[in-house]
């Protein structure tokens, strides 16, 4: 039910905006369930059909929460440290390939969806050599300054979700929540 109203909604929203393209967001967590299934069976393959009409904007961060302490800010995540670490390398993946490479970031977060039964450095780092994308660049932004400056902005995207968070996953529309 739920592909049929976003699939509807795109193509209605696509009708009304014919030359300009519809800005996607999926606010979602690495390890959520149902997350996966929305990715895998939803986002994806309306991406692969209507690439030339969308933008699509990830944002992993979902029901994590953030404190501020020794000068530094920490995140706990609702499936465990695993799931802080998988959001830092899809936030990382987003920052490197979001703006120029969409096709090469969503190939890589589907093969992190589709083989989330792997270890996470062994799924990580097939899924970077299957979307064919630097991994040391990856490597980099994960273990570097950078990182949680990432998750914050990705906490702080979160957060500003209007009328109110309801959980993930959460799918905006040009801005407007589904």
């Amino acid at each position: 039910m739920i592909k049929l109203l976003f699939t509807g909604v795109l193509l209605q929203v696509l009708c009304s905006f014919a030359t300009q393209k519809v800005k996607t967001t999926l606010y979602y967590e690495s390890l959520c369930p149902g997350c996966h299934e929305f990715i895998k069976d939803q986002l994806v393959p309306t991406w692969k059909n209507m690439s030339d009409y969308m933008l699509v904007e990830l944002v992993p961060y979902g029901n994590a929460q953030r404190n501020y302490s020794g000068g530094h800010w920490h995140f706990k995540c609702q499936h465990g440290v695993l799931e802080c670490e998988e959001n830092l390398i899809h936030a990382c993946a987003v920052d490197l390939l979001q703006s120029r490479e969409t096709n090469k970031l969503l190939n890589f977060i589907n093969c992190m969806v589709f083989h989330s039964d792997l270890e996470l450095h062994k799924k990580t780092s097939w899924c970077i050599k299957n979307a064919e994308i630097p991994e040391r660049k990856i490597i980099a932004c994960v273990g570097g300054p950078k990182a949680e400056s990432l998750i914050l902005s990705m906490a702080e995207k979160t957060e500003s979700v209007t009328p109110d968070w309801l959980g993930v996953p959460t799918v905006q529309i040009n801005g407007v929540g589904f």
